[in-house]
């Protein structure tokens, strides 16, 4: 547990007799329209469209998480904001140095 689970309020929900009434659903409220692109896409959305079509969701962990990430960043700022750059630790870059110069290495002598 962290500090805020430990000085949470306890959830008051449990009672000693059960309630037998029937729970009644609420749908969330969705548009009709949301999932239906545009009749006139931009020359961005296009090329996230085609950026989406390219990728294999057909199973977990095979499509490209840059790409995706693009496409999602897109889809939630529009084209007016680019999406940042990876950005690195230089401690981190110490920190991994050597091992990355062995491991090169390592491949050159295969090769």
């Amino acid at each position: 547990m962290n500090f805020l689970d430990a000085n949470a309020v306890p959830i008051d929900i449990f009672t000693s007799e059960q309630d037998f009434a029937p729970y009644r659903v609420s749908l969330p409220d969705v548009a009709l329209n949301n999932l239906v692109p545009p009749k006139k896409p931009t020359t961005a959305m296009l090329k996230y469209f085609e950026l989406t079509d390219e990728q294999n969701l057909k199973f977990a962990d095979i499509a490209n998480p840059r790409r995706l990430n693009e496409i999602i960043w897109f889809s939630v700022r529009g084209e007016k904001s680019p999406m940042p750059e990876i950005v690195s630790l230089p401690a981190f870059d110490l920190l991994t140095a050597g091992v990355r110069a062995e491991e090169e290495e390592e491949d050159n002598a295969d090769e």
